[in-house]
């Protein structure tokens, strides 16, 4: 971020109210693990103002993240972090009905 502010959010309930997990503003940059692994992404960041980003293409951050430790090692570290906030939050992927049927305690117990 090189001005303004972000909010990253996640819809909380059905009737799409939004919980704020986290304000960015300059110096920060906007992003999770997700953005390196190819996997879903459950939060959406929100401008709170107007603000002027520096868009990093996906080539170009792996590329700096590999490549570079001083400045990859601290992005991957930011990421990872971000990423067990977002679990200890509750954030991502929502399993709901009853927990008793078979085929939902396959779902609440499938570990990747």
């Amino acid at each position: 971020m090189l001005d303004g502010r972000v909010r990253v959010v996640q819809e909380d309930d059905p009737d799409g109210e939004l919980w704020v997990i986290a304000v960015h503003g300059p110096g920060r940059f906007v992003g999770d693990l997700s953005m390196l692994t190819g996997q879903a992404v459950y939060v959406t960041a929100v401008a709170q103002t107007d603000v002027e980003v520096l868009e990093v293409p996906y080539d170009r951050l792996k590329e700096a993240v590999t490549q570079d430790p001083a400045l990859g090692d601290p992005i991957l570290r930011a990421l990872i972090l971000r990423r067990n906030i977002h679990a200890d939050l509750g954030t991502g992927l929502r399993i709901i009905g009853s927990r008793y049927p078979p085929d939902t305690r396959l779902l609440r117990d499938f570990e990747p």
